[in-house]
Formats: structure tokens, sequence, C-alpha cells
């Protein structure tokens, strides 16, 4: 997690080493919306939204204010265009999911490009001692009990599943349905696993903030895509195929091998790179349902779009809005800091340094959460396996080797 603020010069938190794969939260302390700054950030919102702003009292203004700013920040953008799905912010201008808070002197908002997320800061408030059996599970109550700090640990479980409500946004859910499998682990400034009736789940972590409480909600998907990218001989399939086999988890291969190949030596186009897109993501979407925590793909459309782009000099609205809506949840990006193997499939020996250019500025423009994988295989392993550790231990409590 990323804990700053272009607003303020104090960061909120410092979250655990690694933090979850592509979650940016950011801060601001309401006293920092200005009347100036106000006038500045409303410049920049949707009329709809500063219609409903409007509707509130002046100190909720101010807040509400102060954490559209913070979200503005968090998606590293001035321009923040919401609309209201069921009750929760959408961005209408730009990929992402969002989430934003207010509570005491703080606001916050949270970003992540592809994953469901929630997040809830809460003052001191005498009233959740009054209302903790509506919202508390009998199990939970009887933890309650036993705590040294209940109070603390009162915030954190309302907190928790203030996040998971946002996160979700379901139709009918209600707090006493949110089990959260740690509480005790959780109110440690910890992490813990959130579980609805329909079963979705949603890794959870608290911290205390200048008294505050601070949890933020992250949907955990079925299967974590794990892309392995980069140029052509960088390593690609040899790394995808070892961390497959390390792991025992499914490996979608790349299926552009597999379609040209069957091609022969028939010169292809555009069509044959957009069934080629078509043939990626079904393979990809077929390896999920397995019940594995992860599916390591050998390539996926980031590679297509550039593909076309350098080949063809445009890139088919199909396969970039593709990638927009199926994104990797993390990508390992492969460094060409090894010898040209040559192979009747590829065809760029001399451009590949500018390739791999390609590729990591456009997961930057995307926001979309990457790590450089360079040097030897076993280097590259040892790499891979700590960043996907970190996933593991947010996600199911547990490590690899």
């Amino acid at each position: 997690m990323n804990l700053n603020s272009k607003n303020t010069t104090k960061k909120l938190a410092h979250a655990i080493k690694g933090g979850f794969p592509g979650l940016r939260i950011h801060h601001t302390a309401i006293d920092d919306a200005t009347d100036a700054a106000i006038e500045s950030m409303t410049q920049q919102l949707h009329p709809s939204d500063i219609e409903r702003i409007n509707a509130k009292s002046p100190s909720g203004q101010r807040a509400s204010m102060a954490a559209r700013m913070a979200l503005a920040s968090a998606c590293n953008t001035s321009m923040i265009h919401i609309h209201l799905v069921n009750n929760k912010p959408v961005l209408s201008h730009q990929n992402g999911h969002v989430s934003m808070s207010h509570g005491g002197q703080h606001a916050v908002g949270a970003w992540h490009p592809s994953l469901e997320v929630g997040i809830d800061i809460e003052s001191d408030r005498g009233q959740l001692a009054i209302i903790a059996p509506k919202f508390l599970s009998d199990a939970d109550l009887k933890r309650l009990k036993l705590a040294k700090e209940p109070q603390w640990m009162r915030r954190v479980a309302w907190g928790a599943k203030e996040a998971v409500y946002k996160a979700a946004s379901q139709s009918g859910l209600v707090f006493s349905a949110i089990a959260i499998d740690s509480l005790d682990g959780l109110a440690t400034e910890g992490h813990a696993i959130a579980s609805l009736p329909d079963h979705q789940r949603y890794a959870l972590h608290a911290q205390l903030i200048d008294g505050h409480c601070l949890v933020t909600a992250v949907h955990i998907p079925t299967s974590f895509r794990v892309v392995i990218t980069g140029p052509e001989s960088s390593g690609k399939t040899t790394l995808s195929m070892a961390l497959s086999k390390h792991l025992k988890v499914p490996l979608v291969p790349e299926y552009s091998r597999i379609y040209l190949t069957e091609l022969g030596e028939k010169a292809y186009g555009i069509k044959d790179l957009q069934a080629i897109a078509k043939g990626q993501l079904q393979a990809a979407q077929k390896a999920q349902p397995s019940g594995s925590k992860l599916c390591i793909e050998d390539s996926d459309l980031l590679t297509l779009v550039i593909w076309c782009e350098e080949k063809f000099g445009r890139n088919p609205d199909s396969i970039q809005q593709a990638w927009d809506k199926h994104p990797g949840h993390l990508y390992l990006l492969c460094a060409p800091d090894m010898p040209w193997e040559a192979d009747p499939l590829r065809e760029s020996p001399e451009d590949r340094d500018r390739l791999y250019g390609l590729h990591r500025q456009r997961l930057v423009q995307r926001q979309l959460p990457f790590i450089e994988m360079s040097g030897s295989h076993a280097s590259r392993m040892t790499t891979a396996l700590e960043a996907l550790n970190t996933y593991l231990y947010l996600t199911q409590g547990c490590r690899i080797g």
C-alpha cells in the first residue's frame, strides 16, 4: 500500500512490507480542505457530484471535498468524475475501482486498477457500544468480552464491515452477515479475511492513525492472475513454466504460438491478431474456475496491443477494450537481458529494449501493478516468489517456499 498525500506532509501510516498489489491509499486532513482548495477541486468534479455534496451541511461539505482530494491523489489525477451505481462511487473517466471515507479530522481515498475496494476511517464513537449487537455476530460478541481493549475492537469490527459493505455493494447485505475470520488479529493492526454469505471474500487490513481506525477491504478474486510479459526472447515462457510447476497452479500458455503454428507460412493480419486475442482470453477464463489460488499466464492482451500497433500501425478497439476490461492482477515484466534465441515465430532480435520500454510504458499508463524481472533465472524466481508470498499472506494466511 502506498500511504501518502499531496495535500499533507504527514504520512497516514505504513502498511506491512509489500502491501496488497496495486492498492493505493491517500490521505488528507480535513483542515487542508481550505476554501481555495475546495474552489479548485469543485472545478474538477462532475455537476451531479457537486449537487450531492451541496445537499450536506457545511462541515459535511468540507469533509466530502477532503475525501475527494484524497481520492484524486490516489487515482493520480486532478479530475474526479464520479457517478453512483448501487450507491457506490464509480469513476466515469478512467479505469479502476475506488472508495473514500472521512471521520474525525481525516479523509482517505483508495484506488485499485482491477479489484473492488472499500475503505473506512473511524474516530472514537461511543454509540458503537450501543449498536454492537446489531452489527456483530454472536461469536464476535463473545470475543469482544474477552478483549483487552473492547472499545478499539468494536471500532475495528465496524470499520472492517463498513469497508467490506462498500466494496461489495450488494443490495440487502447486513453487517451481521459479514464474517471476519480473525477479529483479534485485525484488532492488532494486522490482517484478516472477511466472507459473505455468497462466499465472496475480502482481504482486510487495519491500522491506527492518530487515534483513528483505518480499515481497507480488497476483493479476493477466484483466481489471482499473474501475467508474465515482456518482449520476445526475454525468458517469459521459462519463468511461467517454472512458477506453475513450483506452485502447482494452472498455466495459461501463449495462445499466439498455438495459433501461428497452425497458420503455418501464411501471412497473418489484423483479423488473425483479433482471433489470437479472443483465444488468449478464453484460455485464461477457462483456467480460472479451477479453484486454484493463483493462475500463471504466459503473456496476455498487453502484448497484442503493442504487437498490433507495431506491425499494423493501429490497435483494433476490440483488443484494447478487452485488455481494459480484463487486465492481469499482477504483471512480472521480463527484461531482455539474456542472449537472443532464434525461433521461427520471433521477429525483432534488434528491437527488444525498445519493446521492453513500450510494455513498461503501457503498464505505467494503466497504473497496473508490475515487478521488473531481470538477471538469472534463479534471481527471477526469487523475486517472483517474494511478490506472490505477499499476496498469499494477505489473502490466504500462508506462504510458499
